[in-house]
């Protein structure tokens, strides 16, 4: 909140990275000692709810602050911002460390039939996709499908996150200039979203499905943000079409980090999932900076969208022709 020049920002920015890298892996890591991969898909959804309610919260929260804030204390709206949204999550961050036990068997809420019976839910987990049983870390590492994995997540979260920073920008194109307004019209489609995404991964786990259910979340993306493109200056209609793309775009992680979850060995999940989870988030550094400079040569966001739609085509399609599932390659084998 104090940053006043670029390259304390750069600095600033480069910490928070690198304090918050290991959260997300790490809970994908925790999620997989509490629930077999049966039930995995919903629970990494509602867990990923998280930053779509927030979307839904900080839209209009943003824009109040941005446009009623700016200057009370001698501060700007900006600065406001990270108070507000900021320093909550480093008190969350410490509970979080002396409150939450690591395994089932350090729960003092359980039962110890319960925890028995969890175990043995855990220890007899079956994966719906083809995995290798790697003896170690080191052994994961030489698996070229980790390294596919990580261009899957690189397409499907870079296009997320270009989308994610445009949408204010999308909106304010189809005519709407107040931020206010423009933070409560960006909330909608992060409302289906939240919605849409627990059911798609309820229904990936009830059939215990992933890749087609990852490729259809990818495709529904695409084809919304296609329709956006085709329904310029029409609000209503932009905004059922962004509302369709957010269901897809929202879908797509807890999808993706359960078909990981199941594909990884027990001794090879954290290195995995942290070596995809870091690769892949270098997809949100590059993708804005390409897509601001599209806009800006073109003067147009449309074309900039069709290099979104066009990353989500291609992560659904690459995860879907190198991962099979455990019945094909079974086939195969026989």
């Amino acid at each position: 909140m104090y940053v006043d020049t670029p390259p304390q920002f750069y600095a600033a920015r480069l910490l928070l990275g690198v304090f918050e890298a290991g959260f997300f892996p790490g809970v994908i890591l925790y999620l997989t000692y509490w629930y077999p991969s049966a039930r995995r898909g919903q629970v990494i959804a509602i867990f990923m709810t998280a930053t779509t309610i927030v979307g839904c919260v900080a839209g209009p929260l943003s824009g109040a602050l941005l446009k009623y804030m700016n200057g009370v204390g001698g501060m700007h709206g900006w600065q406001w911002l990270f108070v507000v949204q900021g320093l909550p999550a480093s008190v969350l961050g410490v509970l979080i460390y002396l409150l939450l036990q690591d395994h089932p068997n350090d729960a003092n809420w359980l039962t110890q039939s319960e925890k028995n019976l969890l175990r043995h839910h855990l220890e007899h987990d079956e994966n719906g996709i083809e995995g290798r049983d790697e003896p170690s870390v080191l052994h994961a590492l030489r698996d070229p499908k980790i390294y596919i994995f990580a261009l899957v997540y690189f397409l499907s979260l870079g296009a997320t996150y270009a989308l994610a920073f445009w949408v204010p920008t999308l909106i304010q194109s189809w005519g709407v200039k107040d931020v206010m307004l423009i933070g409560i019209y960006a909330a909608i489609p992060n409302a289906v979203a939240v919605v849409g995404m627990v059911l798609v991964a309820r229904n990936s786990d009830k059939h215990h499905e992933r890749r087609w259910h990852f490729a259809i979340s990818a495709a529904v993306a695409a084809i919304g943000m296609f329709a956006t493109t085709l329904l310029q200056g029409n609000l209503a209609g932009s905004i059922i079409a962004l509302s369709i793309a957010s269901i897809g775009t929202a879908s797509l992680t807890p999808l993706f980090f359960t078909l990981v979850s199941e594909y990884l060995s027990v001794t090879s999940a954290a290195g995995g999932i942290a070596l995809i989870s870091s690769l892949g988030n270098l997809g949100p550094m590059v993708s804005p900076s390409i897509t601001g400079l599209i806009r800006q040569q073109t003067g147009s966001a449309t074309y900039a969208m069709y290099l979104v739609v066009a990353m989500y085509v291609v992560a659904g399609a690459l995860l879907l022709s190198t991962v099979r599932a455990v019945k094909a390659a079974r086939r195969g084998a026989s």
